[in-house]
């Protein structure tokens, strides 16, 4: 549950989350921790900059060790010896990052492994299993994130509607893994809103991930290869539309000073 504090002008604001009995001061910064552990940094030292949460990758920790070993050792916190919140995202960026390895469809996305070769596939469904098997506090809805090349060549459209497609199929596993969980112990959800960097899908598509049962709402599809000035653009087109849900708002993938200064004027 998100609890907004204070507002500074006309859409920053300051917060409270609590996710998993675990307080996040908002705004705030999530360093990367592809596999669990934010490189050449001890957990010590993570916790001495001040960082209240701390991002792991779905994607590679599939590959190495695999969800069971760190379901097995008690989970992403237990593994990492990290006691801070802890989110997962879904994959959805290695659909953009990887497109030279990875195969899209509507069940999901087939990738190679870069180590072995082999045939790794992850759905909507499996994205949210093996972000249940981790242990995060909070997960991703897994997305068909675009590439500014892409958007170029007209593939934008077709990345929003099977975002969304794959949003609901994201909730519903969401929903039956966590049905007997009690609520306070439940991962805390964020839909993604895409749409390039076109205006109108981005509103439709902020319209539909708000209308959704998510606990959050996720900003995917920038940081992708545009210019700061597109970037920044689309911030503040969006800023105005949100709802004043009780609902956190987390910018994927951009971690430049210049531009997490942007992103918390717009809200």
């Amino acid at each position: 549950m998100y609890e907004e504090k204070n507002r500074i002008g006309e859409f920053a604001r300051s917060g409270e989350l609590i996710v998993r009995g675990k307080k996040i001061i908002t705004p705030t910064f999530m360093p990367d921790g592809t596999r669990g552990a934010v490189k050449s940094m001890t957990p010590d030292m993570v916790r001495g900059t001040g960082v209240q949460v701390v991002l792991a990758n779905t994607y590679h920790l599939h590959l190495m060790p695999g969800e069971e070993v760190i379901a097995d050792l008690g989970g992403l916190h237990n593994f990492t010896k990290q006691n801070l919140p802890m989110l997962t995202d879904s994959g959805g960026f290695q659909v953009f990052s990887l497109a030279h390895i990875n195969k899209i469809t509507e069940e999901g996305v087939k990738f190679k492994d870069p180590r072995t070769g082999d045939s790794i596939f992850l759905s909507p469904e499996k994205s949210i299993q093996i972000q249940m098997k981790l242990g995060a506090d909070m997960i991703v809805a897994f997305d068909d994130v675009v590439s500014l090349e892409d958007s170029k060549r007209g593939r934008t459209l077709e990345a929003y509607e099977r975002t969304h497609r794959w949003l609901e199929r994201c909730i519903a596993e969401y929903d039956r893994l966590t049905a007997d969980l009690p609520e306070d112990q439940k991962p805390l959800l964020f839909g993604v809103v895409q749409g390039g960097l076109d205006k109108d899908l981005r509103k439709k598509s902020l319209e539909i991930v708000q209308g959704s049962s998510v606990g959050g709402m996720a900003i995917g599809g920038l940081s992708v290869g545009e210019s700061r000035e597109e970037m920044h653009d689309m911030l503040e087109f969006l800023a105005p539309l949100y709802d004043d849900s009780t609902r956190p708002r987390f910018l994927l993938g951009v971690g430049d000073p210049v531009d997490l200064r942007k992103a918390i004027e717009c809200g």
